[in-house]
């Protein structure tokens, strides 16, 4: 095998160059860095939670002509919950009256309904009246409080909806209009509105709580969230890398150079992102803290080298030239590798990660640059104190290298048995995503949606766009008759606790123009009558309650929502599956597609991973590619894939054994960790191999690079680890679920690096050379 350095022999003369011109270089890399931070001001959060979804995704074509043809629930739900318990009371649906009233004066308010605004309709004599449930919210008697209890008791479309099963709670459902024009400004604006408004009518109702949910909150909180995980967990994850580089390497001086070096490299990419024009969120704003955590990898073993060279020679000149020429290659290979993982997320089919991998992709590329270049001149330059004693890390790898030689057989055994196991645990795994609940328990709003869901139930919705084929076809008998089964066979299944159908409100119009005759709740039988009692109707109705919502503008199509409750993904979808079985069997010309947000996020998950598989499959190509012209020998370059591919299936596996189920995150973790915990093996088997080169037995090569590179490995894993694990404290869901596979995956590179990986080697170097003997 050739020489490392003589197919890399431009590392001896960068070492040069940096040594020779270091105030040009640390010059030269501060002003890239201001160059590319310029950026940053031009970043501002995306508070869109459909940010996930490319516009060429077909699931959010159908969303977006859906809501073109009916409208976008961009919609706010004040949760009424009075302490008596009883939503039936003169105090209580004054309140809900007043808070509807003063809805409509909030921002882009395009419609308010509620319990109180509810527009019942009843026969008079020959005449049709439409009125508001509670028609003077400032006089409302007994009789009223009567009334409205069993008009809400008695129509199905207020169940679960404006009442829940035992009058408990209700909800002032507010619907707006956002301009769309720049929603960074306009959701905060609409939520801070409506948080005034609530503060204002529990200080005039303290015997209510009020609770906030609904769209706007939601996508108010992706924009907070992500926010406030940046001003958390950057500082926290900074303290910790740092203490735990600084407690191994003993060296606050190194401690400093690593701050620098990292802050210049996140902020690189950050600034980078700013240039793009691209908007952050709640995906991308943790790429900084990932630039970090990835550059201290890099950082650490330029340093680890400096510490171990001081025990040789007092010339820091020679502390930076065997440091670039030891680990120069290595670190460019791992930085390489590392940037090939991320930007393979360019596969993905979500925007979000596409972006994250290529901030991520410029930082890891940024730290290569600053790690081997302005690192080492600061190092020259700086007075950094020298350590004469051996590092006790480097004391415990050559014990651990006797260990893992001596008990080569039994680990590679017992590891490999462990590999089976954990692997095994991906059977386990199921995909879930439930965009309601990506964010913590610890925030207000998941506090309310979890409430909404005990007490109501169905904030997931199912929306069908049930089209006629005809203008005006959804006055035809037959087509309104196989509408209302469909809603019937919907209503019947186990999780579905409301479904909304204008089907209801035409057997109710049916009834009262029959003197309000029970026998007549039902589809009209003639398309005049349909017709008729549906332009009466809409004549009848109060300002805002129009029924656009549910009827198309050409009155072709029905909209047919079915709100689900605390389902999985696997049973949201089997639902769906269920109701396109109804359509085939009863009504096949009506066939049609599920969509509203809660589909398109059930189908991300499942669409995103045969996406990343191919991303998976480029990274491997372009990670093995570059491994390959490196050490320049197939037989290490395949061996150094079990390493590599490995950490990841054990990580999912043990994730499949503690919590058998993943959320949008598991679609580009294999991808995003490949080139990551090739940083270890790499430095590893280019150790051994330069010491094969020299004629060193398979065991001596394997003590060697455990000398070598051990305490920087060992090291560099705790210092990832330890970050992942602060980035897992995230408050979003996709986040933290990412960064604790991360972790787990890290940690079992290290295992398969240090006690299955020597073992293969000597295993395999050993039946060379006895075979060569023999011939």
């Amino acid at each position: 095998m050739r020489d490392l350095i003589k197919h890399m022999s431009f590392f001896p003369a960068l070492a040069d160059f940096v040594l020779k011109r270091r105030i040009t270089v640390i010059v030269f890399g501060f002003l890239v860095a201001l160059g590319l931070m310029a950026g940053a001001p031009n970043l501002n959060f995306d508070t869109d939670a459909r940010v996930f979804f490319d516009k060429n995704n077909p699931d959010r074509i159908a969303l977006d002509k859906f809501e073109a043809a009916y409208s976008k629930d961009d919609n706010l739900i004040f949760i009424i919950s009075p302490k008596d318990k009883n939503i039936f009371t003169a105090e209580t649906l004054k309140a809900i009256g007043q808070l509807t009233e003063e809805s409509w004066l909030l921002p882009y308010v395009r419609t308010v309904n509620s319990l109180t605004n509810y527009q019942n309709s009843y026969a008079e004599e020959d005449s049709l009246v439409v009125e508001d449930l509670i028609t003077d919210i400032n006089n409302i008697s007994p009789e009223d409080v009567a009334k409205a209890q069993e008009v809400a008791n008695s129509r199905i479309e207020l169940k679960n909806t404006f009442i829940n099963n035992d009058n408990s709670i209700s909800q002032v459902n507010v619907l707006f209009r956002l301009p769309g024009k720049n929603a960074i400004v306009e959701v905060p604006f609409v939520m801070g509105e409506a948080e005034k408004l609530k503060e204002k009518f529990e200080a005039s109702n303290p015997n209510i709580k009020v609770r906030l949910a609904g769209f706007v909150p939601l996508n108010n909180q992706y924009s907070e969230s992500g926010q406030d995980d940046s001003a958390t967990l950057t500082p926290l994850m900074v303290v910790v890398i740092l203490i735990s580089v600084a407690i191994i390497l003993r060296s606050v001086f190194g401690v400093g150079l690593i701050f620098i070096i990292i802050i210049l490299c996140a902020g690189s990419s950050l600034g980078a992102l700013g240039w793009s024009g691209t908007n952050i969120n709640n995906a991308t704003v943790v790429a900084p803290l990932m630039v970090m955590i990835l550059t201290v990898a890099s950082t650490v073993h330029i340093l680890s080298s400096v510490r171990q060279t001081m025990t040789i020679t007092s010339d820091r000149n020679e502390w930076v030239r065997t440091a670039i020429i030891d680990h120069g290659p290595a670190i460019t290979v791992a930085c390489l590798t590392t940037a090939v993982g991320f930007l393979s997320l360019n596969f993905s089919i979500s925007p979000p990660f596409r972006q994250l991998g290529n901030i991520v992709f410029v930082g890891v590329i940024a730290a290569l640059f600053y790690t081997l270049t302005m690192l080492p001149a600061l190092i020259s330059l700086l007075p950094m104190k020298k350590i004469s004693s051996q590092a006790s890390m480097d004391k415990g790898m050559s014990g651990l290298a006797e260990f893992v030689i001596k008990w080569k057989n039994f680990l590679l055994i017992s590891t490999a048995a462990l590999v089976v196991v954990l692997v095994y645990g991906i059977t386990k795994i199921s995909l879930e995503d439930d965009f309601l609940r990506y964010f913590d328990k610890k925030y207000e709003l998941r506090q309310s949606i979890d409430y909404y869901e005990e007490n109501f139930g169905g904030l997931n919705a199912l929306e069908y766009s049930i089209n006629s084929g005809v203008e005006n076809g959804i006055n035809d008998p037959e087509y309104l008759q196989k509408v209302d089964d469909l809603v019937d066979f919907i209503r019947n299944q186990p999780k579905v606790t409301s479904v909304r159908s204008y089907t209801d409100v035409v057997k109710r119009l049916n009834q009262n123009f029959n003197n309000d005759n029970q026998s007549f709740y039902k589809i009209p039988t003639t398309e005049l009558e349909a017709a008729q009692y549906l332009f009466l109707y809409e004549l009848s109705l109060g300002y805002g309650l129009d029924l656009t919502d549910q009827i198309n503008v050409n009155k072709s199509a029905l909209r047919v929502t079915a709100n689900v409750a605390n389902a999985t993904t696997k049973e949201f979808l089997n639902l769906d599956k269920q109701i396109q079985e109804w359509f085939k069997d009863n009504a096949p010309e009506l066939m049609t597609k599920s969509t509203g947000p809660s589909q398109v996020f059930s189908q991300i998950s499942s669409r995103d991973v045969p996406a990343m598989l191919k991303g998976t499959g480029f990274a491997l190509i372009g990670i093995s590619f570059i491994i390959l012209i490196v050490i320049r020998n197939i037989k290490y370059g395949l061996m150094s894939l079990i390493p590599n591919l490995l950490p990841a299936a054990m990580a999912f596996g043990l994730w499949g054994y503690y919590t058998g189920s993943v959320t949008l995150a598991v679609s580009i973790v294999v991808a995003m960790t490949l080139g990551i915990v090739v940083d270890d093996s790499v430095h590893f088997m280019l150790k051994y191999a330069k010491a094969r080169e020299k004629g060193k037995s398979p065991e001596d090569s394997v003590r060697e690079a455990f000398q070598k590179v051990g305490m920087a490995l060992t090291t560099t894993t705790i210092g990832l680890f330890l970050g992942f694990c602060v980035l897992a404290q995230s408050g979003f869901t996709v986040n933290k679920d990412m960064a604790q596979l991360t972790a787990i995956t890290v940690v079992f590179a290290l295992v398969v690096d240090y006690l299955l990986l020597p073992p293969i080697l000597i295993l395999i170097d050993n039946f060379k050379q006895k075979r060569k003997a023999s011939i």
